[in-house]
């Protein structure tokens, strides 16, 4: 068994090596070629794992190996949720899992989503953002009706796609308010030199992180 794994930022080639890797197992030069069902290859987006299945099928078509081109669906390609899901249809009575899996539609997904945050808060916590969402009115329609919950799904969204953990994003919403403190509310008074003096800090220690980039474009030109 061989294992590969592709990690790297956006647009640095990650598709193509890993397309390169699963037609070298598939359809090697020399040596004997890893069976179809055998084959487990798991990208992020759906236009990636399509990608990929459509290099595969050409390449074992221009081979002469039709009958592997036909049989490809039998291979475990597919972004990381359509492979788990497909695993757990396959094997869910061996995981203990009901036999009729699905992916629950947007609309119940929030509202699943709705009822486990306000379930684990606290009373007391529940009565403060309700007493904020008085005051800053988040995203209010024309019913007067404020929803937090779109902040909150955003937030765990970004946090989830950038590995933030929760001590890390606590962290961070504490920094975040003293910025919104200092900069933002009416009637407190503001250091701009030291503001600036602080974001131009930030700015050095960012581009020190850096380095010599990550090899794609936009990170060049930030750091230009």
């Amino acid at each position: 068994m061989s294992l590969h794994l592709i990690r790297a930022s956006a647009g640095t080639g990650k598709t193509e090596k890993l397309s390169q890797l699963v037609l070298e197992a598939v359809a090697p030069a020399t040596g004997k070629p890893i069976r179809l069902e055998g084959l487990l290859a798991v990208t992020y987006t759906t236009k990636a794992a399509g990608e990929l299945r459509s290099r595969l099928r050409r390449t074992l078509a221009k081979k002469g190996l039709y009958e592997d081109a036909q049989r490809l669906p039998l291979a475990y390609v597919g972004t990381v949720h359509a492979v788990c899901k497909r695993l757990l249809d396959e094997f869910a009575i061996a995981a203990g899992a009901p036999p009729a899996l699905d992916v629950l539609p947007e609309t119940l997904a929030r509202r699943a989503l709705a009822e486990s945050l306000e379930g684990a808060l606290a009373p007391e916590d529940r009565a403060k953002i309700d007493a904020l969402c008085v005051r800053l009115q988040p995203n209010i329609d024309g019913f007067k009706k404020t929803d937090w919950m779109v902040d909150a799904r955003a937030i765990l969204e970004l946090a989830r796609n950038n590995r933030i953990g929760p001590d890390e994003l606590a962290a961070m919403g504490t920094r975040a308010f003293e910025a919104y403190v200092l900069l933002a509310c009416p009637g407190r008074p503001i250091d701009g030199d030291a503001a600036d003096e602080e974001f131009e800090r930030s700015l050095r220690a960012a581009v020190k992180v850096l380095g010599d980039g990550d090899g794609t474009d936009k990170t060049a030109k930030g750091i230009a």
